[in-house]
This record gives structure tokens, sequence and C-alpha cells, in this order.
């Protein structure tokens, strides 16, 4: 785990071959790891950096916060928006323009000082849609809704909206997952594509549980039935749990997570329930490893309905035997687990799996097929889709493309076609191409431009939060008088715009082929390509210090390791 922060972190953001993930989350990083965690660390490792946005929002701030967290894995930001009253994405109040405002704007300020080039927004609740809105109505963002749960079952007093919310943030979004099935059969209906992505397992961390600890069991007599997650009367049984625990009083059933405080109330009044306060996710599965039986008692409601519960699959991971209430998800797993309505059918499974746990290598091997890794293959390579496509052209215009096209092909950031021409009306041609497999965005280059890693990215991005732009980084169509081209390129790209005259032809142009066909440009007078559209009247953007990486200053000699580092990441973060 690293304790460094995002901003010194900022000098390598281009180090990673994968576009940025800004995820808009539904619940906080610690202390549980669920879903959203899991999915972040997986796409890390597919080189992926990650910005963990946590759904408690800071009221009245300025500026967004970094969260200090030592459990924050290397390649994760975790961050804090503001808003203007509201504390919480989830709280029953709807967002206001203030609130709108503060969280829109601490949102590009993220990106800008965090460096993120393209990022796809990946987002896991629909209480965010106002946001998420205004982000889209002001960029073209790659945009996915990762869908948990049946949200409407959380807070009965604003379940219209939010089943209106995630209609409304479906339908705009370029991928849909879906955690159970019952999700991906609604969500499809409103979806561009939806795709089922159950929930997983962390099967290393679980697996080695099979042989018991001893952190409970040499304070407990008699055979442990364990339970972890949150207790909350929206899906946990308390009821149930209570009714077990008195029908058995020389069981222990254990209760592991926090607790409100009806539910509480119900279990106390059990002296052989012991109930344990949060236990750090690492710490987990050495009390696991001491239960003999493992429940899941959830209530039956739509909310649990539509639930794939990731506990089951640790368990499993733990060859721990299991008895739930029903769930369409679990149906599936019937013979490895026992689903049971009442009190009395938990005890007697409880007793068959006493006297023989039954196929434990079995249920290993449920948990290992639902490794979270694979679990993100299923739906990585149509995130990745999710991108503006992008094609390239090399102007040679009498000089060496090799050195180009060479730059393009070895940038892992995109896949991107090259094609080499001789001049700027080639391009042109090129550029007005609208067959099947002509890219949304095209990016025009000048032999003799070589490319950064990752600098592909780079240029779909910019064009991607400039939609009132038809290109980007050519020269300035037109002066800047008020600044608003350059107040645009400080507050959306973190880089300065150009306004001095640059030469024509000569610099990169990355644009939107359905622009530039619209304004019939063939009959438009100038030889290079930002001439052209200049003379259309077209906005273009220059952001010409995206073209190469900067060159580190020299220091002096004799400085201190530590000094000469701090001074180099100021250089590259400044």
């Amino acid at each position: 785990m690293s304790v460094t922060t995002p901003m010194a972190e900022a000098a390598a953001v281009w180090d990673r071959s994968g576009p940025e993930v800004v995820v808009f989350g539904i619940v906080p990083w610690t202390p549980r790891w669920q879903r959203p965690q899991h999915f972040a660390v997986e796409l890390v490792r597919r080189g992926h950096r990650v910005v963990y946005l946590t759904p408690h929002l800071l009221v009245d701030r300025a500026d967004w916060r970094e969260i200090p967290d030592s459990a924050r894995p290397e390649g994760v930001v975790l961050a804090q928006l503001g808003a203007d009253t509201m504390d919480s994405v989830h709280c029953s109040s709807a967002w206001s323009h203030d609130d709108l405002a503060h969280a829109h704007h601490q949102f590009w300020q993220l990106l800008r000082q965090l460096r993120l080039r393209c990022p796809i927004l990946l987002v896991q609740s629909p209480r965010w849609w106002p946001l998420i809105r205004w982000i889209r109505e002001r960029s073209e963002l790659p945009l996915i809704y990762d869908c948990l749960d049946e949200h409407t079952g959380w807070d009965p007093k604003v379940a219209e909206q939010t089943r209106a919310w995630e209609e409304e943030l479906a339908a705009e979004a370029d991928l849909v997952l879906a955690s159970a099935r019952r999700l991906h059969q609604r969500l499809r209906q409103h979806a561009r594509r939806a795709v089922l992505v159950p929930n997983g397992c962390d099967v290393e961390r679980f697996e080695p549980c099979t042989t018991p600890t001893g952190v409970l069991r040499q304070v407990l007599d008699g055979p442990i039935v364990g339970y972890y997650g949150a207790v909350s009367p929206a899906w946990v049984d308390a009821s149930l749990l209570a009714g077990l625990a008195e029908l058995r009083p020389d069981w222990n059933l254990v209760v592991i997570g926090p607790c409100d405080q009806v539910s509480a109330a119900t279990l106390d009044r059990c002296p052989n329930v012991l109930r344990l306060d949060e236990v750090p996710y690492a710490e987990l599965p050495r009390y696991c490893a001491d239960f003999h039986v493992a429940v899941v008692p959830f209530l039956v409601n739509e909310l649990t309905g539509a639930t794939d519960p990731v506990k089951l699959y640790e368990y499993f991971a733990a060859g721990k035997p299991v008895v739930a209430t029903p769930m369409p998800e679990l149906y599936p797993f019937q013979g490895l687990l026992t689903v049971a309505e009442r009190a009395g059918d938990f005890v007697e499974a409880i007793e068959r799996y006493l006297r023989s746990p039954g196929e434990v290598a079995t249920r290993r091997a449920v948990a290992r097929e639902a490794f979270w890794s694979g679990r993100v293959e299923r739906f990585h390579q149509a995130m990745l889709d999710c991108l503006p496509s992008l094609d390239v052209v090399v102007v040679a215009g009498g000089g060496d493309p090799a050195a180009t096209v060479a730059s393009v092909e070895r940038d892992p950031s995109y896949q991107a076609p090259v094609t080499v021409v001789d001049d700027a009306g080639q391009a042109l041609a090129e550029a007005l191409r609208q067959d099947a497999d002509a890219g949304r965005y095209l990016l025009v280059l000048p032999a003799g431009v070589e490319l950064p890693r990752g600098g592909l990215l780079a240029f779909a991005g910019a064009l991607a939060r400039t939609p009132d732009a038809a290109a980007v980084l050519g020269e300035l169509a037109g002066a800047d008088v008020d600044g608003g081209l350059r107040e645009l390129a400080w507050s959306r790209f973190g880089v300065t715009a150009d306004t001095a005259p640059a030469v024509t032809g000569d610099l990169p142009v990355v644009l939107r082929r359905r622009d530039l066909a619209a304004s019939t440009p063939v009959a438009t007078p100038g030889g290079s390509l930002p001439a052209r559209l200049q003379a259309l009247g077209l906005p273009v953007v220059a952001f010409p210090e995206l073209l190469v990486p900067p060159a580190l200053p020299k220091h002096p000699d004799g400085l201190e390791p530590a000094v000469r580092a701090a001074l180099q990441r100021r250089f590259r973060a400044g």
C-alpha cells in the first residue's frame, strides 16, 4: 500500500497505457471493500489510473479535497467534491443549482490538477445523475453506469425520483453494467448496450480460510454460525437471526459489522449472540475462518431480489457451507448452499452442515470462477470501446514521416490506424471520408512531430472536453479578446492556450469528422487544414505543449536526493 499523495504522482500520469477512470462512488472507500473497490484495483492492474469520488460531499468548500487513507492502493486517488448545501449524494433533497455549480467547477478543477487526459466516467449511483448530466452537456467524455443494486429500495421517499434519474442515466450512458439478472433485464430496455457483470471474490484473500485461526474459537465453545456485513433494517432480517439464536442457545451466533439501534436491540437480547463492530477488510478472513456455517439472512424485498451478495463468493472461497434466505441470484447454487425462509428452517439446514459440511472443493471452484479479475475482463474491452474512435493522418509534405508514424504506433493509449498522405488537400479528403470504418475523431500530424507516450489519448481528450470547438491543436481562430479561450484551456486542460501566431500547417489538428463534413470545406480556400478551418469560421484551439514532454530543469550539483526528487515533482505537477 502507498501513502504518497495524488499530487506527488501527477508527474507520472502519462506512464499508464490506459485512459484514466473517474469513479462516482456509491460507498466510501473504507472500511468495507465491495464491488467498487475491487473494480478500481483491477482497473489499475490493467494500466488505468483511477480517481474514486466518495458520495459524501464537502459543504461550501471552494476546492476538491484529497482524502488521506493508508489503505489507498497505488494508482488510486481518493477524492471528495464540494457542494453548496448537500453533504451526500444520497440525501433526500435534490441537487440545487448552486450545489451543481460548486461540484461541476470542482470536477473540472480535479481533472486539470491531476492531468487526466480523456477520463472515462464510471457512475455507481443514479443519485449522481444531475451532476453527470451537467458534465455530459459540456463534454463528450465517455460514460458508463455500473448498477450494483435496486436503488429504489433504499429510500422510499425518493424512489420515484431515483428511478427517473436512473433511466435517464442508463439512456445517456455509452455502456451499462448490471450486477444481477433482474437489473440487466430492466436496464437493457433503456441502454444502448448492457452487460451482465455479477459480483466476484478476492479468492487469494479468502481461500486460506479453510483452516481455523482461533480468533473466535479460542473464546467461544460450541458451533459458530457467522455473518459479516452491515446490519440494516432495509435488507437484514435481525428478527430471523434472533429467532435462530433463541432456538439453539448452545450455538454461538457471531455478527460482524455496523448495526442500527433497532437491530442491535433485537440481537442483544440473546446471550449467545456476539456482536462485533466493523473489522478491517484485511482482517476479515481470519474471523471467517472460524465460522462453522455462514449465513446470509437478508429480507425478501425489492432491494434484495436484485442482489448478488459478494459475501456469498467469499464464504465459498473459504469453503464454508451457507444458509441464505430466498434470492433469485442464489438459486443456481442450490446444493452448494441451502435456501431457507424461517428460523426453524435455518436450524435444520445448519444442523445438516454441522454433521457434514458438503462439497468444500466445489464451493471453492465456484469462487475461483468469480475472481474479480475475470469479472472486470467481462466489460474491459467494451469500456475501452466507449472512447471516441480515432484515426491518424500523417502529412509528409516532402519530409520523412517515419518517425511520426513510429511514435503513433508505439503509443499504448490508442490502437489508431495510420494513413500517410502527401499534402493537406489529401488530409482534407481523408477527413471527409464517412464510411463505416472511419473514426469519429481524426488527428492530422505533420511529418516530424513525435508524440509523447499517451499523447493520442490527450489529443482525443482535448477535443472531447471542447464540444463547441471544431478542432483542437491548431492556430487560434481570431483574437482571444476577452481571454475566454485562454481560460478554457487552463480550466479544462491544465495548459495555456497559444495565442501567438502559428505557422499554419505545422501544428497537429484533431477534429470531428461530422463538423468538417457539415461545413463543405472542399471549396474553402487555404493551403493547410488549420487555414481551411479558420476560413470556415470554425473555432480551433491550440495546446502545443501537448506535443512533446517537458524537459526537466537543471538543478545544482550536491542536492540531497529527497530535495532533488521534490523539485522534479513540483516542476512536472506545476
